[in-house]
């Protein structure tokens, strides 16, 4: 080789000036990557390394918008299309209107109905009237004692409802006593408490009726039997229902005689509407 070239025209003086060149290259590019714009974002680096936020928002992307709950972004779009479009909201065609609420119904008056005994099926063969232990004729008035040892007397009086009360509702019923007359000493010893029954009373008054199993109404003692109204509501509504629309009481003392020979009786009134049935009725 000529002594007089300089170092950088020999082969090895090139290679080495290559090699110097290519490091100084790589050192730039891997300085652009540390802090110029080839540097990548955390966010990412951690999207693609988990697989869990490939759907995220990014404020730098134009193109991409928040995530938002399944159903509320369509239902937000549908907003936004009908603002848009200038449309008013509408019903719903298949919606049916609401029914009109029903009238209310008018109140039903409460009247109270008085209801005289039938004194005209009163005596023999009527329907009201007292029965002797083993007779088949009824007698007038309705009293109830006994006429002497082993002759008890059972009273009865009838009420007629069929006129009167046809089709109303029955909502209460009270009985009012009279005494009309009374025989014998009624030991209070024997005869102390009276028995109130009502029994059905088809036809007339027969030896049937005497023990004929009834509906009590109430167990009275002998002096407070005209101080109060009975309670018969119970009785008056059964009896409404029958055929006869007749409701039929029975009076007797819990105790059949006192033991002598003598009559003794406590007889009920009939005249000018002292013993009545009052029925308070809706209409």
């Amino acid at each position: 080789m000529d002594k007089d070239k300089g170092f950088w025209s020999t082969l090895p003086g090139i290679i080495t000036a290559v090699a110097a060149l290519l490091t100084a290259v790589g050192g730039l590019v891997t300085a652009l990557y540390t802090v110029g714009p080839f540097k990548s974002s955390d966010s990412s680096l951690s999207g693609s390394s988990m697989g869990s936020d490939a759907g995220a928002f990014d404020p730098e992307d134009d193109d991409a918008s928040p995530a938002t709950p399944e159903g509320q972004g369509e239902a937000s779009n549908a907003a936004d299309l009908g603002e848009d479009a200038g449309d008013e909201p509408t019903a719903n065609p298949a919606a049916e209107p609401l029914p009109e609420p029903a009238p209310e119904p008018a109140p039903r008056l409460t009247e109270v109905v008085e209801v005289l005994p039938n004194t005209q099926g009163m005596g023999a063969d009527g329907v009201s009237g007292s029965l002797i232990t083993g007779s088949d004729r009824s007698f007038s008035p309705p009293s109830f004692g006994d006429r002497g040892r082993g002759k008890q007397v059972r009273g009865f009086l009838s009420f007629e409802l069929g006129d009167v009360l046809s089709g109303d509702e029955i909502a209460g019923a009270r009985l009012h006593l009279s005494q009309g007359g009374r025989s014998g000493d009624l030991n209070r010893r024997y005869f102390q408490s009276v028995i109130v029954e009502a029994i059905s009373v088809d036809g007339r008054l027969g030896e049937t009726h005497f023990d004929e199993p009834g509906l009590l109404i109430a167990r009275i003692p002998i002096e407070d039997l005209t101080a109060e109204p009975i309670n018969v509501t119970r009785a008056v509504q059964r009896a409404s229902r029958t055929s006869s629309g007749r409701v039929t009481f029975r009076f007797r003392f819990s105790v059949g005689n006192d033991n002598d020979d003598d009559a003794d009786a406590w007889a009920l009134s009939s005249t000018r509407g002292r013993t009545r049935l009052e029925v308070e009725v809706r209409r």
